[in-house]
């Protein structure tokens, strides 16, 4: 303890004061890595603000998440035939912009593949293609404009291909 406080005094004798605060103004410009005081309190108070419109956010979310676990709402599935037979693989969905179900599939029967449209009372289903062994794994996506893409196997002639309804736009 002795040797603490003989160094404590030799502080103070050596620089006047134990504590002192250095000067107010800083001699020049912050360097461009650091922060003014003022840019600091500026961050913090827009923090502030972001942190108080989040926990609004989050009291509404916890509100709503509460109303949607009190409802105890049973949906019932929606079945569907879109066709039938055993000769059917390798089937994909796609949901267009209208919210309506689409799928591509694979006709082992005929090797043809196929494409299948809800229209609000039943399935439309056209033949993409039936030159060969055509249509397995296919991949169905609704393209931007609304139209159907499928991108599938060509097993008689070893290419994979895409059937695109519509222009394609080449990049």
């Amino acid at each position: 303890m002795k040797t603490l406080n003989r160094l404590l005094i030799s502080i103070v004798e050596a620089h006047g004061t134990l504590l002192a605060q250095g000067p107010l103004d800083p001699p020049a410009a912050p360097a461009p890595t650091m922060k003014s005081l003022q840019e600091i309190w500026d961050k913090i108070g827009g923090l502030e603000t972001q942190a108080t419109q989040l926990a609004t956010q989050n009291a509404q979310l916890q509100k709503q998440l509460a109303l949607l676990a009190a409802a105890t709402v049973n949906l019932a599935w929606n079945l569907s035939t879109v066709v039938s037979g055993a000769n059917r693989r390798n089937i994909s969905l796609a949901f267009g912009q209208d919210g309506k179900p689409s799928l591509a599939y694979f006709s082992s029967a005929s090797s043809d593949l196929r494409f299948a449209r809800y229209n609000n009372s039943g399935w439309t289903i056209t033949t993409v293609e039936s030159a060969g062994d055509v249509g397995q794994y296919s991949s169905l996506k609704i393209a931007p404009d609304g139209q159907p893409a499928i991108a599938y196997m060509d097993y008689t002639s070893f290419f994979v291909r895409l059937a695109r309804k519509g222009a394609f736009v080449t990049p």
